[in-house]
């Protein structure tokens, strides 16, 4: 009997990762510029990437925008100081992209989140978009 007790205290905790790490709860967005197009119209293009914690969706992360249309489903894994994101799948309940391409692997960390000085710190993995400086800098804003 303990060790049944055992084993939902440990199926229950790894139901609700973002429990452990408190104020991550929530939406956070990172507006990538892309530029102006290229016809000379000088309009600015960019994609919204929007990443949402918890709540019934629990993480979902959607990049719309200049040639981006996507709605992945994903995991948080609390970190020590932060979170990682890793795919899940595709809203649909796919590995495969619109496109019928498999970019991402089941458990491939997109990339993690930490506290910095100046805000929510990115450090990208598989998922890279377009409008990146770098590796890693202070990408998503909580919205």
């Amino acid at each position: 009997m303990r060790g049944l007790a055992i084993a939902a205290l440990a199926i229950m905790g790894a139901a609700a990762p973002l429990a452990a790490q408190p104020g991550w709860t929530g939406t956070y967005v990172f507006d990538a510029d892309l530029g102006r197009d290229a016809l000379g119209k000088g309009i600015s293009i960019g994609v919204e990437h929007r990443l949402v914690l918890g709540g019934r969706g629990g993480c979902r992360l959607t990049a719309q925008g200049y040639q981006s249309n996507e709605d992945i489903r994903c995991t948080a894994v609390p970190t020590r100081g932060g979170m990682r994101i890793t795919f899940k799948s595709y809203a649909d309940g796919s590995i495969k992209n619109q496109y019928g391409v498999t970019r991402y692997q089941p458990g491939a960390t997109l990339f993690t989140l930490t506290r910095g000085p100046r805000g929510v710190v990115t450090s990208w993995g598989a998922y890279e978009p377009d409008g990146i400086k770098g590796k890693t800098g202070t990408y998503f804003r909580k919205g």
